[in-house]
């Protein structure tokens, strides 16, 4: 059985928000940290949202899988995904390479009405788990 959360959103920056809303809810339904998936999420979002084009959307799923979580990001555009180099004064072009420092698998599929789905997985074993509060004990009295 694996779990399915998903959200529609204007390619917007204001939209990464609720990207990042989204994987702390599907996180938080298992008790599981999401700091790396926050990033990851905000990383291919904001990626599709500077390839699509005015009145397109782009799709944020979250997909518990046994044995890891699967963040994908759905865009309308056909352009290849491409891992460049940056320079030392670009301020982009380093993302990609993070993602791959951060998650243990990610990749791209075409989507057979156009598009693409880039997508990151990450296995819960290296997962943290959410720090319960801890319980209030007297003592003495």
């Amino acid at each position: 059985m694996c779990d399915d959360f998903t959200l529609v959103l204007d390619p917007v920056p204001e939209a990464a928000r609720a990207a990042r809303e989204l994987v702390d809810k599907a996180f938080a339904a298992e008790g599981l940290e999401s700091y790396d998936a926050r990033l990851v999420v905000t990383e291919l979002f904001s990626n599709a949202a500077r390839v699509s084009r005015k009145g397109q959307h782009v799709v944020v799923r979250v997909v518990l899988e046994p044995g890891r979580r699967v963040v994908e990001v759905w865009d309308q555009c056909d352009d290849p995904l491409v891992m460049r180099v940056a320079g030392a004064d670009d301020e982009g072009g380093r993302g990609l390479f993070v993602i791959d420092e951060l998650v243990d698998d990610w990749g791209v599929r075409a989507l057979s009405s156009g598009g693409k789905v880039v997508w990151a997985a990450l296995h819960a074993s290296g997962l943290l788990r959410v720090a319960q509060p801890a319980r209030e004990r007297s003592i003495g009295s």
